[in-house]
């Protein structure tokens, strides 16, 4: 089967949602914080994304969803997720370049993100350059490509 970043399918939701949870889980400092965050950002919003007029994609590896990445029509980067088993592989890099190629076809010449300040050093590896330092929520940072 081997590796392929592809549209997502509702039938990946689940998987994501799992995805999302675990990097939500290490990301946070606390129990209560992670419980929160999954509560209003994982369950009540994936739905909402899987139906966002951007482009939403998974990377596949022999059949299992190992990451995802979605952007707005806007031009706005609002998830990578990678499983916490899989980093530092190269699937959020793929990610990123599919997201970008898509952002180009697309006629954006400027792709926007927040990130988190954890994955600051991930971004700017692939070549996102910090815009300003604020906050735009805890943790998170926007960044422009």
């Amino acid at each position: 089967m081997g590796e392929k970043i592809r549209d997502i399918r509702k039938k990946d939701l689940m998987r994501i949602q799992d995805i999302i949870y675990a990097c939500v889980y290490v990301a946070c400092d606390t129990r209560l914080e992670m419980i929160k965050l999954r509560n209003h950002y994982v369950l009540k919003n994936l739905n909402k994304y899987f139906l966002d007029s951007g482009a939403f994609f998974v990377f596949e590896r022999d059949g299992v969803v190992l990451g995802s990445g979605r952007i707005t029509k806007g031009g706005v980067i609002k998830t990578i997720y990678v499983d916490p088993d899989f980093h530092r592989r190269g699937i959020g890099k793929a990610l990123i370049e599919r997201i970008l190629n898509f952002a180009r076809i697309s006629g954006h010449d400027k792709v926007f993100l927040n990130a988190m300040t954890s994955a600051v050093g991930f971004y700017q590896k692939q070549g996102f350059v910090k815009t300003k330092n604020f906050k735009v929520r805890d943790n998170e940072m926007m960044f422009v490509f």
